[in-house]
């Protein structure tokens, strides 16, 4: 018959188990896609973490608390703690898949969603060898050493009493001993915690840069130049009657466009001024909800897009969007909070860089 240990055990290691297999499935840890020999030592590496390991490990550790009977709670929070070792394969196999990914991953797999947005969540540095030599002490060698005490052979009361007189003689050290013991674990989280803090912070801000280099990217594209430079010599030339002469333009270019051929309408398209407006649009609604998240830093967004730059939306993009919500009866809470948002991005421009 099982022993409460061993069922206690046997219930959170399955448990941890399938949890932690689950979100591994973001590194795709066992597909070999796309052929790549890097797929095949990353099945490799999965199958000794996520499945030789564990697999060991369980049968040992199961085998030894078969032999503890009882419900001391003290056994039992021992036998929770010995599942412990199943995060320390998962964070060894993802520390060797950081530091070499270009072993276990080719160039088109970490192009690839998830495993894209795996590899950037944590980050290219390295994990300070203190930290690992904490958690591998934590996690792997202490369940272990703690395991080494339960007995096999011997009769279940004689195997509890020596798991409580194990865990009775590291209580009943010296007061000093203990003092040490505890002073050392407060600075060891301390360090645990800023440095943890500081890998996000880090984190954060490569986040941002990725995003704000994606960002600036599309804004520095042939065709975003090009419309952007089209919109402002139209408004020059038709500032007075600018909204009356774009619409009067857009019917024009659109009676034309559906006299060509289907084949030659999408190219045409692209040439019309309604269509690079909507790019330009487009882009700076995306822009603005960036800042409206706060996913983009105003002192980082406003030094590359300053007021000259966010005219074109208080002087172009929205007049022209409510016009044509208007015309087209596209009026909604939606569209409005668009607006808004539009509003918000320029606004924030004027109270920063001085025109």
């Amino acid at each position: 018959m099982m022993s409460i240990a061993s069922q206690v055990f046997l219930l959170f290691y399955a448990v941890i188990y399938g949890a932690l297999f689950t979100i591994s499935d973001r590194w795709r840890p066992f597909s070999m896609r796309h052929g790549s020999r890097q797929g095949a030592w990353r099945s490799v590496l999965s199958v000794i973490f996520f499945g030789v390991f564990p697999g060991l490990y369980f049968i040992w550790a199961f085998l030894r608390w078969l032999t503890i009977q009882g419900k001391d709670p003290v056994v039992l929070a021992v036998a929770i703690y010995s599942v412990a070792p199943l995060y320390a394969f998962h964070f060894i196999w993802s520390w060797f898949v950081r530091a070499h990914k270009d072993i276990f991953y080719s160039a088109e797999e970490q192009s690839r969603e998830p495993v894209c947005k795996a590899l950037g969540w944590v980050g290219s540095e390295r994990v300070p060898t203190w930290i690992r030599a904490l958690m591998v002490a934590f996690f792997l060698i202490g369940p272990i050493a703690l395991l080494v005490f339960v007995p096999i052979g011997r009769s279940s009361v004689e195997g509890e009493n020596d798991m409580k007189q194990a865990i009775a003689a590291i209580v009943n050290m010296r007061e000093w001993v203990l003092v040490a013991i505890t002073a050392v674990y407060v600075v060891l989280t301390y360090f645990v915690l800023k440095t943890m803090r500081d890998e996000g912070r880090k984190a954060a801000v490569t986040r941002t840069h990725e995003l704000l280099w994606r960002v600036m990217m599309d804004y520095r594209s042939t065709e975003m130049l090009l419309a952007v430079d089209g919109l402002w010599r139209f408004y020059d030339i038709h500032k007075r009657d600018f909204l009356e002469e774009y619409e009067r333009l857009r019917e024009y270019e659109h009676i034309k466009i559906m006299e060509l051929p289907p084949g030659q309408q999408t190219a045409a398209v692209t040439g019309t001024l309604h269509y690079q407006r909507r790019v330009v649009s487009h882009f700076y609604q995306f822009l603005a909800t960036l800042h409206d998240l706060g996913a983009i830093a105003d002192s980082m967004l406003y030094s590359y897009w300053g007021e000259r730059t966010l005219r074109i939306i208080n002087d172009i993009i929205i007049p022209v969007e409510i016009m044509l919500a208007e015309k087209f009866k596209t009026d909604s809470p939606g569209f409005r909070a668009t607006i808004e948002s539009l509003q918000r991005l320029y606004e924030g421009s004027n109270q920063r860089i001085p025109t």
